[in-house]
């Protein structure tokens, strides 16, 4: 031990040879039970000098041996929480948002083993470290913007004069390098807010409408990374974070003093968005984002079934009743898709928010927060879409026969309606005019296989993506007709034929 430590601070080489030699060591003494661990007595002499090399903002690690320097300072973290907890305050630099960014990458690596590693009886639990909770979603808050930042600087590079792109080039790998760990950062954070939402949602000091503004700005967060196409890792993450937090012991974490009001304002505000971000034809791996909305349904109906006597508190607010007309919106939409698991997706969802107005419309005396749910022919859809099909005609005739015995406007499905008889004009021009017409984008997953090309241009298409196309356009005239009982009241001037 004496050689380690005049190693630690000798010449370069012996220097990093000794630090990853004291920093497995370190690590092994966590696993030796307290009563016959000498070696955290050992390790304890070197183990600040240690932590001062490797935590140094002044003075950064660099490797000269190829050393993955973040596993080696998330190592050393790590075994220093587990052999003294109280002694870490070389690590709160970390925490601070203009520490480097390799600082807070092994800190939040280091939590989260924490945080998911079985522990030991000896080894102290994640929950000490509770209080941290605040710095951690500034943290959060800060690399969003700065990931966020950066893709807005890429996306506008193309727009730069010669010269300022080559200035930029001489930059680019290190702004690249930085861009990367920046998303690796918040990788890492979404996913440590999954293994534990507490670290997420502790609040222990702040009044009620303190914590609800911080759990709506981290929410908030969260819905814009799920929507990102860029960092498709962390999107994905951060949806399945979302739901997590949904729970129903992590929802009465939003508010502890108003947990229901809360709960409607703060998740309708993240249905909205997601839904709203769902809609149109540009977005990409719709399915898998309509699942999230599925997700997020059913956790709000486990919840409304835990508090069946206050359920109803805070329903009639204007949030509230816009997340529902844009699911039924999006879910409409869906109907008329060319991909079946689409199609039969959306009617299962429509089955979901009927259970939920049913659930709240039951639970405030008769009351409705939106009457669109509560149609008798949507919740027909749930019905058909547990029944074995014979093909999407088959499943398209029974939805346009639901969809006929809707004749009540809604803003959900008058905004359905509208923007399918937009998108269906579009179609329509681009298919008598074809190949002459520029044909509307579809989702992104099939879209690379079009050729892009300006109206006016000759624009051929694979045969398989010409029948998608027919195919929505087929299935689009069959929506607008059978949903066009919606409209009867604008049109009562009309002499109406179906």
């Amino acid at each position: 031990m004496e050689n380690l430590k005049k190693a630690l601070i000798g010449g370069k080489g012996s220097a990093e040879s000794a630090m990853i030699a004291c920093v497995q060591l370190c690590k092994a003494s966590t696993y030796i039970t307290r009563e016959d661990n000498v070696v955290s007595f050992l390790v304890a002499e070197v183990l600040n000098e240690l932590k001062a090399l490797l935590f140094n903002p002044a003075k950064p690690f660099q490797s000269s041996q190829g050393v993955p320097i973040v596993d080696l300072m998330t190592d050393c973290f790590v075994a220093s929480f587990r052999i003294n907890f109280r002694n870490n305050q070389h690590f709160e630099v970390c925490f601070q948002v203009d520490s480097p960014a390799v600082f807070q990458l092994s800190l939040v690596k280091g939590l989260y083993r924490i945080a998911k590693e079985k522990s030991l009886r000896w080894w102290p639990k994640i929950d000490v470290l509770y209080f941290k909770a605040n710095q951690l979603r500034v943290m959060f808050q800060a690399s969003i913007k700065k990931v966020t930042a950066a893709e807005f600087l890429g996306s506008k590079s193309s727009h730069h004069r010669p010269s300022v792109i080559k200035l930029r080039d001489r930059k680019k790998e290190d702004e690249y390098s930085n861009y990367q760990r920046e998303v690796e950062l918040l990788l890492w954070l979404v996913k440590l807010f999954n293994a534990d939402p507490m670290l997420a949602l502790h609040n222990p000091e702040r009044v009620g409408h303190e914590i609800q503004a911080s759990s709506m700005q981290f929410m908030d967060g969260l819905v814009l990374l799920a929507m990102s196409d860029n960092i498709p890792q962390v999107s994905v993450e951060a949806a399945e974070t979302l739901i997590c937090l949904h729970s129903s012991d992590n929802v009465e974490l939003w508010n502890p003093e108003a947990p229901i009001a809360t709960f409607w304002e703060i998740s309708s505000h993240v249905i909205y968005t997601l839904a709203e971000k769902c809609q149109g034809a540009r977005v990409s791996n719709q399915l898998e984002k309509m699942k999230w909305l599925q997700h997020l349904l059913k956790k709000r109906i486990q919840f409304i079934k835990r508090h069946k006597e206050q359920a109803a508190i805070g329903t009639h607010i204007s949030v509230c009743v816009d997340a529902l007309s844009k699911l039924e919106a999006i879910f409409l939409m869906s109907l008329w898709s060319s991909e079946q698991d689409i199609v039969l997706l959306a009617m299962e969802c429509f089955a979901l928010m009927n259970e939920e107005a049913h659930l709240v419309m039951t639970l405030d005396g008769g009351s409705q927060i939106h009457p669109a749910p509560l149609n008798i022919a949507y919740y027909r859809f749930g019905n058909e879409s547990q029944k074995v099909t014979t093909g999407r005609t088959a499943l398209q005739k029974r939805i346009m026969a639901i969809l006929r015995q809707v004749n009540i406007g809604t803003p959900g499905n008058m905004e359905a309606w509208d923007l399918t008889l937009n998108r269906w004009q579009k179609l329509t021009q681009a298919l008598t005019n074809y190949p002459f017409k520029e044909f509307p984008p579809i989702e992104s997953s099939k879209i690379s296989a079009v050729r892009r090309a300006d109206s006016g241009i000759y624009c051929s298409l694979p045969n398989e993506l010409l029948e998608i196309y027919i195919s929505e356009w087929t299935n689009m005239t069959g929506f607008l007709c059978s949903l066009g009982g919606i409209n009867a009241e604008a049109f009562s001037g009309f002499v109406c034929i179906h």
